[in-house]
């Protein structure tokens, strides 16, 4: 009976836990390097497909490294919106509370991205790898 009671008391624990946002934040994170170390795309700019909207997708970019062009430029400067057509909605880094992007924002390695765009064009201006593609778009 002990042993029941104990076990029901971790479970609760556990649940409860898993509600704040620094151990949801946390376990995403872990969650997130265990797949890309499994899928081979650890140390690359990952993309998540979150949703598709019309022509165009909303989807989770994971910078690993900040592309070249975008290195010390604000997102003013970038022209993500005139030459890629591409919208950046939200902008979350470690241990900071998710936010929209201002004008003056510049991107740091680690950075999650929430961005608007084709598909193709968000993983070719972020130079990303899709997080969980098929084994036979990997090797095309």
């Amino acid at each position: 009976m002990t042993g029941l009671l104990i076990l029901l008391a971790a479970v609760i624990l556990i649940i409860v836990l898993s509600r704040l946002h620094a151990v949801q934040h946390f376990l995403d994170r872990n969650i997130e390097k265990l797949a890309a170390k499994l899928s081979g795309n650890s140390g690359k700019n990952t993309v998540l497909f979150i949703d598709q909207v019309g022509n165009g997708c909303i989807a989770q970019v994971t910078l690993a490294a900040v592309p070249a062009f975008l290195q010390e430029k604000t997102l003013a400067e970038s022209n993500l919106r005139t030459e890629h057509n591409l919208l950046v909605l939200l902008v979350e880094r470690p241990r900071q509370t998710p936010e929209p992007p201002t004008a003056s924002t510049i991107f740091l390695p680690g950075d999650r991205l929430t961005v608007f765009g084709t598909f193709k064009e968000i993983c070719s201006a972020f130079e990303a790898h899709e997080l969980f593609a098929e084994e036979e778009e990997i090797s095309e």
